[in-house]
């Protein structure tokens, strides 16, 4: 799986969100798109799919039509580290 586009290897992000939940969604995000998400602290798991969509849409070159426009994610407010 590593190296391939995404479209070779899903047919989208829908599809691995619906049948793996976010844990799938984020090991894809990891191995196709380099996503960390550092030391950021995420409240729900609709934090963190946020997170890692916008990540997607806005690397170069995604591939993945379903995260159209990206204009969408550039807008969004960009989580903060959790205080401890």
């Amino acid at each position: 799986m590593s190296g391939d586009p995404p479209s070779a290897v899903i047919p989208g992000l829908v599809t691995a969100l619906f049948s793996e939940g976010i844990r799938g969604l984020y090991h894809r995000a990891r191995e196709w798109a380099d996503y960390r998400p550092g030391n950021r602290r995420f409240a729900q798991k609709c934090d963190l799919c946020m997170d890692i969509r916008r990540h997607l849409a806005l690397k170069e070159g995604n591939g993945f039509p379903e995260l159209a426009p990206a204009g969408h994610y550039r807008t969004g407010r960009r989580l903060q580290p959790a205080s401890r």
